[in-house]
């Protein structure tokens, strides 16, 4: 259950990342066309997506509460994210620190690595959500394993309550 507490956050951060690779992509593109604007504000992305990234892998404190490091499936997932954003981030730091007029050379990560990474992104959070309800699936059992439990030790205590007390008191009337 201590790991449940931490679901919504994790969910809100992994989703704004995918939010954030797309940013990343209109951004760089508007940058390619000369927006100055764009590109400060890409720079500024490329740093909050880091950022979030190491939190979500690591652990760490992001966007307002801590998270634990990721484990398993969901750690697999974050290192495909971080193998394809370390691939691009590079590029895309070049592109923010072009000077105004520089046609800029991402075109080809504009058209294939930042989808790439908005689906990783994604993935991520779907596979959270499948590790998410395994584990309330996992808690739910657990909950109705004790409830059972209980139903049982009640109905014994009834049982043995009427045999060895009730009975023997009806029997000294």
């Amino acid at each position: 259950l201590d790991a449940a507490k931490h679901d919504t956050h994790f969910v809100n951060v992994a989703g704004r990342q995918r939010m954030l690779a797309q940013r990343v992509m209109l951004h760089a593109g508007m940058s390619q066309v000369g927006r100055e604007r764009d590109r400060r504000s890409l720079a500024g992305i490329v740093g909050e997506f880091d950022q979030a990234q190491r939190a979500l892998e690591r652990g760490g404190y992001v966007a307002g509460a801590m998270l634990p490091a990721a484990e398993g499936e969901v750690r697999r997932a974050l290192g495909h994210a971080r193998a394809i954003w370390d691939k691009i981030r590079p590029r895309l730091r070049l592109e923010a620190n072009a000077p105004l007029g520089d046609p800029g050379t991402l075109d080809r990560y504009l058209e294939h690595e930042i989808p790439r990474l908005t689906a990783a992104a994604n993935r991520v959070v779907q596979i959270y959500d499948v590790v998410a309800n395994k584990r309330r699936d996992r808690a739910l059992v657990g909950v109705i394993a004790i409830a059972g439990v209980e139903l049982f030790l009640f109905v014994l205590g009834l049982w043995l309550t009427r045999q060895f007390i009730s009975r023997p008191l009806m029997a000294l009337e």
